[in-house]
């Protein structure tokens, strides 16, 4: 009887010995194709719900069974699968999916969700469209770009704010203005007060220093620069930013480096505009 227990147990300590030796631990590096890490890629083993997911520097460790193949995907990168082997570290460098990128977009909530899939329609303005128009300024630049958009120069100062409306007139004497977000950082698209204007003017219009307009900061944006512009209404809007976006969010995004192969590129836009005077004071 003894015998026998002990049997039962050299075999199932044998079983346990083999079962560990049959899965191992394989550790890497995931990165984009300038080298830089990939932090959030699904690293998973086919045919099983096992998996991690990269950390900030792009590393991972995961244990698998012999012969299994491993599966890296991200949103906007190309899907790469690759046999374990004998290999005890792994290290990916993805491609970017232009395809898969234009399908995607960002919602207020900072969640990635395709655009057919979408609750509400989301205008997107490119930057192409946007420099073609030949405006010297952005916001000027966008008018007819997007339904329900309204823009309007509010002054006839040189470099004076534009009024943008997005949902219609809702208030008499308030401000319909839209929140205009860049990379991130909200801007208002209000001159400058130098102190001489009550706060309603310099929400909505723009302040007035010595009978005349400053420049609105929004003048300083070059068109050139500018990737994407989203425009953002309703529950959409409020969802991140708030009471400050009752009126609508514009999302503008700016150009970031890209990889040219190498080669430089270099482009040049030059434009020269006059403001005459229509009536000179006494």
């Amino acid at each position: 009887m003894i015998v026998k227990e002990l049997l039962i147990l050299l075999c199932a300590t044998f079983l346990s010995l083999v079962a560990t030796a049959q899965h191992r631990e394989i550790s890497g590096a995931v990165t984009g194709n300038d080298g830089a890490p990939l932090p959030g890629v699904n690293v998973t083993v086919k045919g099983t719900t096992a998996g991690t997911v990269t950390d900030a520097e792009g590393k991972y460790k995961l244990k698998v069974a012999e012969g299994s193949t491993l599966i890296f995907s991200a949103i906007g990168m190309k899907s790469f699968e690759t046999p374990a082997g004998a290999r005890a570290v792994i290290d990916i460098a993805l491609e970017e999916d232009v395809k898969q990128l234009d399908e995607v977009v960002v919602n207020a909530l900072g969640e990635k969700r395709s655009r057919d899939k979408m609750g509400v329609a989301i205008p997107v303005v490119s930057g192409k469209s946007i420099t073609e128009s030949g405006e010297t300024g952005l916001i000027n630049g966008l008018a007819g770009k997007a339904e329900g958009l309204i823009i309007t120069r509010n002054g006839g100062d040189p470099g004076a704010g534009s009024y943008i409306q997005l949902r219609g007139q809702s208030t008499v004497t308030g401000s319909v203005q839209p929140l205009i977000v860049i990379d991130g950082m909200p801007m208002f698209n209000s001159n400058i007060d130098g102190g001489n204007a009550g706060a309603a003017n310099n929400t909505t219009y723009g302040g007035a220093v010595g009978g005349a307009q400053q420049q609105s900061r929004m003048n300083d944006l070059n068109p050139a620069d500018i990737a994407s512009v989203e425009i953002l209404k309703g529950a959409s809007a409020a969802a991140l930013w708030g009471s400050r976006a009752a009126n609508g969010v514009i999302v503008i995004t700016t150009k970031k480096g890209s990889n040219t192969g190498g080669k430089v590129q270099v482009s040049y836009t030059g434009s020269v505009s006059f403001d005459e005077v229509n009536k000179m004071p006494p």
